[in-house]
C-alpha cells in the first residue's frame, strides 16, 4: 500500500498573518538602521570616535541605536525569517497547531516585541500599517534593495561617498531609504503577487513555477 504524498501548496494572501509582516517591515527597517554604520563609514560600530562623528548630534545617534535597536533587531530579524521556515515545515509535519497559535507563542516567548504588536492591533494609522505589511511581503527583494542602495551610493559602482557622511547624516539615506519602500512595495503588490525575490525563491522551494503577474 502505497503512503500518500504530502503536496504543499503555497500560503494564499488571505491566509497570510498580517501583524507578521508588518513586523518584518519594521524589523526591516531597523536592520537597515543599524546596517548603515557598516555600509558608509569605516569600524564605526564599536567606538563612536573612530568614523562618523562624536559629539552632539552624532553621539546622541550612537548611543541611540545602540542602545534601542542593536541586538534587539538582529535577533528580530533572524527570528522572523525562522519563523517563515518553521511554518512551512510545521504545514510538512501537519502539526495541530495554527498559525495564529504558534504567532501567540511567539508573543509570549519574546516579549520585547509587545509594542510591535500593540501598534498591529490599534486601529491607528491603517495606511502606514498596509504600507509596512507591503514592505514585510517583499522582505527578501526589500533587503537585498538596501545592499544595491549602498553599493551605489558609498562604493565606486556609483557615487564613491563611502566615509564622507557624520553619523547622523546617514539617518537621511535611511529614512528616503525607508520612504521609497514604503512607497513601491505596495504599489508593487499592486500589480503582481510577489516581490521579484520572493517570486523566485517560491518557485525553487515548491519545484514548480507560480504566477508573478496578477
Amino acid at each position: 500500500m502505497k503512503t500518500p504524498q504530502t503536496v504543499l501548496i503555497p500560503l494564499k494572501s488571505s491566509d497570510r498573518i498580517q501583524s507578521l509582516d508588518i513586523m518584518r517591515g519594521i524589523v526591516l527597517f531597523g536592520i537597515l538602521l543599524m546596517n548603515i554604520n557598516g555600509m558608509g563609514l569605516a569600524r564605526a560600530y564599536e567606538d563612536p570616535t573612530v568614523s562618523g562623528g562624536s559629539t552632539d548630534l552624532d553621539l546622541a545617534t550612537w548611543i541611540t541605536t545602540n542602545m534601542f535597536f542593536e541586538g534587539t533587531m538582529r535577533a528580530l530579524f533572524s527570528l522572523l525569517f525562522g519563523v517563515g521556515m518553521f511554518i512551512l515545515l510545521d504545514r510538512l509535519e501537519k502539526k495541530e497547531q495554527t498559525l495564529k497559535q504558534q504567532t501567540s507563542i511567539l508573543d509570549d516567548l519574546f516579549g520585547h516585541v509587545g509594542l510591535i504588536m500593540l501598534f498591529c492591533k490599534l486601529p491607528v494609522l491603517n495606511l502606514l500599517k498596509m504600507s509596512l505589511s507591503a514592505v514585510g511581503k517583499m522582505a527578501l527583494t526589500n533587503y537585498v534593495m538596501h545592499s544595491v542602495f549602498a553599493m551605489f551610493i558609498f562604493t565606486g559602482a556609483g557615487f564613491g561617498l563611502f566615509g564622507t557622511f557624520y553619523r547622523h547624516e546617514l539617518l537621511y539615506i535611511v529614512f528616503s531609504i525607508w520612504l521609497f519602500q514604503l512607497i513601491v512595495s505596495p504599489l508593487w503588490l499592486k500589480y503582481y503577487q510577489f516581490g521579484p525575490l520572493e517570486w523566485i525563491w517560491r518557485n525553487l522551494s515548491y519545484q514548480k513555477r507560480h504566477p508573478f503577474k496578477k
